[in-house]
Formats: C-alpha cells, structure tokens, sequence
C-alpha cells in the first residue's frame, strides 16, 4: 500500500523502542513508521505482500485465543515462502530457574533494578504478570499455537536466544534477559508453505 522499501517488505511487528532500520516498524504507540492494531482489521501492507515480520516480546501480551488471531492474520499478509520469527519469554526457562537455580533471585533481579524482589515467586509472579503479560509459551503451547495459524509445523525451526535461522533477521533482536539471567527467550522460524 505505498510504503517505501527496497527488495523485502520485511515489518517489524509492535516495534515499541526498538525501531529497526530497513524494517517497516508498526505498532499503535511511540516511533514507529505504520500504525497497526493488530486487534484491528486494517493493516498498512495487503495479503500476500510481506516477506518477513518480526515480533519480539509481543505475542505473550495477549491471550492464546488472540495470539492464534494474530498469527492467523499474519499468515495471511505473509507471500508464500514468507518467514515469521516470534520472540517470546520461554516459561521453561522460567520455571527451570526458579526450581533449579539457587541463585535465582540475585541473578534476575538486575531485570526489576526498581523492585528489589525478596522472593522467587515474587519474580516469577513479577515475569508472568508485571509488564503485562497474559500468556506465557513453552516449544508445545507456540508449536499448537502456529498449527491452530494454518502454519505447516513442518517448517518451523525453534532457536535458543540470540541464534537466527534466516539471514533477513540478523542483527534485528534485542537481549531483553542478561547473559546471567536463567529467564531465557524462546525464537521460532516459520515460513509459510
């Protein structure tokens, strides 16, 4: 719809302060280059137009039942051979940490440097319900979430962290959880069959 790229339509999905450059940024607040409501119906690209979106730290803001709405349209926007990555926090590290990790509470808590949390559950409640979250994915509820999208699981590919599969996302993620931290990421790849 008019926007101005290069090669790839490559959108960057709820960009908050991460604007990437050589990416349409979207999002319904702050600096972004095309407003999107991703609960709304109308989108600033057409169906079948996008090469690649990138969401970090947005898909657990919503409900499952949302986040399967919002993939299902994203799919939608998506060329055939088009990529997806999501970046959500990974509920297994999460818990992982917090029963395994006997300093769990020091090395998390540089996360909340306005909190001072005393207690474990205090920083798993805090990561769970703190910024907003609503939903939280291991590898099984993201896989059952992209296969209720029409997304061939067949051609997904799971990542730990900061590794990439495609090369359109190098460079693009952000390191929301410290190299200390036991609160890890979870990354998956789709491309729409």
């Amino acid at each position: 719809m008019g926007l101005n790229r290069e090669k790839l339509l490559k959108v960057h999905v709820g960009c908050g302060k991460n604007y990437l450059d050589g990416w349409v940024n979207t999002d319904i607040s702050g600096k972004y280059d095309a407003y999107w409501d991703l609960m709304g119906d109308a989108a600033p690209f057409e169906k079948g137009e996008v090469d690649a979106f990138f969401m970090e730290h947005v898909l657990e803001h919503f409900t499952l039942e949302d986040g399967i709405k919002i993939l299902i349209k994203m799919s939608s926007y998506l060329k055939k051979g088009g990529v997806l990555r999501v970046v959500v926090p990974s509920l297994e590290s999460l818990i992982d940490g917090y029963l395994n990790d006997t300093d769990f509470l020091v090395t998390n808590n540089s996360l909340f440097p306005n909190k001072k949390l005393a207690f474990k559950a205090q920083l798993v409640n805090q990561t769970f319900y703190g910024f907003g979250h609503k939903n939280m994915f291991d590898k099984q509820l993201m896989r059952f979430a992209l296969r209720s999208a029409k997304f061939n699981v067949d051609n997904e590919f799971f990542f730990e962290n900061d590794e990439i599969g495609n090369t359109v996302f190098s460079g693009v993620g952000r390191r929301i959880y410290k190299s200390t931290s036991s609160v890890k990421n979870i990354s998956v790849e789709v491309v729409k069959s």
